[in-house]
Formats: structure tokens, C-alpha cells, sequence
């Protein structure tokens, strides 16, 4: 049996290198491909993030924190989050930034994401250009305060951070384009050459005649060119 299973393994090595050209030409197509998406064709998209903090209204000055106040930080914290993504910041926002980007599109483009165990609120947004996803973060934290101490005063929210420009878009990931591109033209070079080996009924070596036929070889005859 493993005589067998190293006969195999050998046969399957020798196709490989005889099919090399196929091979190493479908990865360079795959790859050239996956490349030329990543960096021509697919937009870049970039994201900014501003982070802020949400405490009771008239906080006290005790350092003592009761299980009532963690449950009470938990609300206002989800309550927040809710009014952060309303109708009337997004509005505002559009207005911040005199309407150059609609409401539906920033609201399209922002995610608003309590921090586990924290009074934390993380604003993201995301742009076709890294001045936008910035301008667009910052634009909906600020009407997200104005809004929220409007709507519902009880909570005292502050900036910890303003959004940046990103230096580096976060997606496409071109890497990680060009390591499945390498991998998908791998994949398919393979499965083509076993595709038309299993369509290839010539016998060319003396391994081929032992295969198919259980006949001994006398002699090789060798043909001039």
C-alpha cells in the first residue's frame, strides 16, 4: 500500500512539472488580475473614528460607584447610541457640512459602537476619501452632543477623541487580494492540468504501459527527430 501511495505521489510531481508552464502562467494571470482590481479598478474606502464619553448629568463627587450607577451608565449609554443614529443628526451633520453630503449618506457611512464594560462610545465613519471619513465623523459627533443634550439631558457627553485623517484606506486589502488571487489561479492551474490529464489517453513512458497494461516491457525504441 505505501509503495503504491509513493508511485502516486511521484506521478503526481512529474504532471506538475510537466504541466509547469500552465501552471506558473495561470498564477501570473490570476495574480496580474487580482492586482490590477485592487489597485485600479476597486475604490479605496477610508474610515475615521472619534470616541466619546457619556456620564450622568450633575455627577457627584463620589468616588463610589453602587451596582444601580453601572446599570444607570449602561442605559444612558445604549440610549445614546440610539439617538446617535437618528434622523435629526444626520440632518444636522448634512447642514455642518453645507450639504455637500446628503443625510442618507452619511448615515450610510456611519457606525455608532458601545465599548464592552465602558462609558464609551466609538463614532465611525467611512469616505471615499480620507478627508471626508474624518470631516463626516467629526460633523456627526458634534451634532450627535447638540442633539443628544436637546433630547435627552440627563447624560453629560465629551469628546475623548476628534476623528483623524486616515493615512491608509481600509479596504481593499491588497494583500490579502493578491494572496487569494495567487491561491484561486493555483488552485485552478491544478485543476485544469488534472482535467486534461484524465482526457489523455497517450502512452508516453514506460510508466504509462505498466499502468494500463500488465504486460512486461521488453525494450524501448527510440525515435530520431
Amino acid at each position: 500500500m505505501k509503495e503504491k501511495e509513493i508511485i502516486n505521489l511521484r506521478e503526481l510531481s512529474n504532471l506538475i512539472i510537466k504541466r509547469k508552464i500552465m501552471l506558473v502562467t495561470i498564477v501570473l494571470i490570476s495574480v496580474f488580475i487580482s492586482v490590477v482590481v485592487s489597485y485600479f479598478i476597486i475604490k479605496p474606502i477610508y474610515q475615521s473614528d472619534a470616541t466619546v464619553i457619556v456620564d450622568k448629568s450633575g455627577n457627584d463627587t463620589s468616588n463610589t460607584i453602587q451596582y444601580n450607577d453601572v446599570m444607570m451608565y449602561e442605559n444612558l449609554v445604549t440610549t445614546y447610541a440610539y439617538i446617535g443614529k437618528s434622523d435629526l443628526v444626520y440632518t444636522d451633520s448634512a447642514k455642518q457640512l453645507n450639504n455637500r453630503i446628503s443625510p442618507l449618506e452619511i448615515s450610510q457611512s456611519i457606525t455608532i459602537t458601545p465599548v464592552t464594560n465602558t462609558q464609551l462610545l466609538t463614532i465611525s465613519a467611512k469616505g471615499n476619501s480620507a478627508k471626508d471619513a474624518s470631516e463626516i465623523v467629526n460633523a456627526v459627533t458634534n451634532s450627535f452632543i447638540k442633539v443628544a443634550n436637546q433630547l435627552y439631558p440627563a447624560g453629560d457627553i465629551r469628546i475623548v477623541n476628534n476623528g483623524k485623517v486616515p493615512q491608509t484606506p481600509v479596504s481593499p486589502n491588497k494583500k490579502y487580494s493578491i494572496a487569494i488571487g495567487f491561491l484561486v489561479g493555483l488552485l485552478l492551474s491544478l485543476g485544469i492540468i488534472f482535467t486534461l490529464e484524465s482526457y489523455n489517453n497517450k502512452m508516453e513512458t514506460e510508466e504509462d504501459i505498466k499502468k494500463y497494461f500488465d504486460f512486461p516491457v521488453l525494450g524501448v525504441i527510440e525515435m530520431r527527430k
